[in-house]
């Protein structure tokens, strides 16, 4: 838990930025392989098909191809589409670029 939604939004962008297979200076990542490093199939607790169905949904939030490589400012982009995505709340504004 997070003592506001601010510090988690912050605690989850910090976690794509630096976290261990996400970007890193000068380097992009596609939504497909943020999400496959942040909670793939290979997650024992996912159920099979897990990863493919969260890639296309934060693809159609975002209207990103899911394989276009991205720099690391559309962290906001994704992890907002991710923040709604992970708690079926359609309320949270998507970020934009």
């Amino acid at each position: 838990m997070f003592d506001s939604v601010e510090s988690g939004i912050a605690a989850q962008e910090r976690l794509l930025e630096r976290g261990n297979a996400y970007w890193g200076p000068n380097e992009t990542r596609s939504i497909r392989q943020v999400i496959a490093s942040y909670s793939g199939d290979g997650d024992p607790t996912n159920p099979p098909g897990t990863e493919a169905a969260y890639v296309r949904e934060v693809a159609r939030m975002t209207g990103l191809d899911p394989n276009q490589q991205l720099p690391a400012s559309y962290i906001p982009i994704i992890a907002s589409a991710m923040r709604r995505h992970e708690t079926n709340n359609h309320t949270i504004p998507l970020a934009s670029a």
